[in-house]
């Protein structure tokens, strides 16, 4: 059963690797690029749901406002921001698995 866990988390960090390696941002698509406009004009002063609509909960949106402000206050790129978010999340998912299996592999 270890062995089954330890070959499946390894086979999902080495696709989410070369993934994010050799794609240049393939989690981008029109629904996270809207998003992405989205948050950067909530950034700018825009008002969610009044300057502009969109049918889905807020949270994406400002979190994405969010990662815009982090960007213009450290002075880098706002895409690299949004990408290096994305690796974090997809790390911190490969290691709550890794720690979610660890202990039903002894």
């Amino acid at each position: 059963m270890a062995v089954i866990a330890v070959a499946t988390l390894a086979a999902a960090a080495v696709l989410f690797v070369q993934n994010a390696a050799l794609r240049p941002l393939p989690w981008l698509n029109h629904d996270v690029a809207f998003l992405t406009w989205a948050g950067f004009e909530i950034d700018q002063g825009a008002r969610l749901y009044v300057d502009f609509h969109e049918v889905n909960p807020p949270a994406a949106t400002f979190l994405l406002a969010t990662l815009f402000r982090s960007a213009a206050l450290a002075g880098v790129s706002e895409i690299a921001v949004i990408h290096l978010f994305v690796l974090l999340l997809g790390a911190a998912g490969l290691a709550a698995l890794w720690v979610a299996t660890a202990g039903r592999a002894g």
